[in-house]
């Protein structure tokens, strides 16, 4: 009676296994893709109609980073998950792999700053691109970008 009732036992557990072992896997994968770096714009929420944006003055642009280290070290050696951020103000952020992530002076700002400050972005339609960017200004691969377009000065009196 004891040997039935163990093999009854094992039986159970060597079906659990398959079942066992596929949650382990999908908890790997998922705890692989969770720690990829991620970036959100905050402030301004992409919005046609941005309320609040004048044009005038200084734009600021808030964003969230995550499973990414902010680091002040331009031109160092790249590091993984390390790095600093690019803020561009209505043009595209290069994504070429291996090419600094720069575009012509007074559309890119380089720093380690959640936040941002475009100085007189004027009325308009703007767009601002957000990127994380590795040591040597270099895209991440996959890059990390992200936008948001607003239109400022609508609301002006």
């Amino acid at each position: 009676m004891k040997v039935k009732f163990v093999n009854s036992i094992l039986r159970k557990k060597l079906l659990l296994l398959p079942v066992i072992l596929s949650i382990i896997a999908v908890t790997a994968c998922t705890s692989k893709e969770a720690s990829a770096p991620s970036l959100k714009i905050l402030i301004p929420r992409d919005s046609p109609t941005a309320l609040g944006i004048s044009g005038a003055g200084n734009c600021p642009v808030l964003v969230e980073v995550t499973n990414f280290q902010l680091v002040d070290k331009p031109g160092k050696p790249n590091v993984a998950g390390e790095g600093h951020i690019h803020y561009f103000l209505d043009v595209d952020p290069p994504t070429d792999p291996g090419k600094a992530a720069v575009t012509a002076a007074g559309t890119y700002a380089a720093t380690t700053d959640t936040v941002y400050w475009w100085p007189d972005i004027g009325k308009g339609p703007h767009t601002f691109w957000v990127q994380l960017v590795n040591n040597d200004h270099t895209p991440l691969n996959p890059p990390v970008i992200t936008k948001s377009s607003v239109t400022a000065g609508l609301w002006d009196g």
